[in-house]
């Protein structure tokens, strides 16, 4: 509500420090915390957290992207094709992990899933084993 949160405190469990302004908040119109002081987290090492902040002089710029038209259709050619390929031939309407590590074993498993029933429509099921045991 254009109010400026101000650094409370670090937090070593999750390395990030806490920002808020109570005052603002139990004046605030809005309420959109009801009672409680709205708090926000950034991530950042503790040698960078400090108190001390200066209000004099700050500005709110507000950043507007446009972005270029060509390259992504060039990109939504070629890098979300076969995405929407392995979601429509497995039904997956989204994902159902979260973070990095547990989204690449999901989307390893779907390709994986992919591969073996394109290899069972191109080579057939015995065929396929047989090859599978020779190795």
């Amino acid at each position: 509500m254009g109010e400026i949160l101000i650094p409370a405190r670090y937090r070593n469990d999750r390395r990030s420090t806490q920002f808020y302004n109570s005052k603002a908040c139990k004046n605030c119109v809005c309420k959109c915390m009801g009672s409680n002081v709205k708090t926000h987290e950034v991530s950042m090492p503790i040698k960078q957290f400090s108190k001390e902040y200066n209000i004099d002089g700050l500005k709110f710029k507000q950043i507007t992207y446009i972005p270029d038209k060509q390259l992504l259709k060039k990109r939504k050619c070629i890098s979300e094709h076969p995405f929407g390929v392995v979601k429509r031939c497995l039904d997956a309407d989204y994902l159902l992990t979260k973070g990095f590590e547990n989204v690449r074993c999901e989307m390893s498993l779907a390709y994986l899933v992919f591969n073996l029933k394109r290899a069972i429509n191109l080579l057939g099921t015995k065929n396929l084993i047989n090859q599978i045991t020779m190795v």
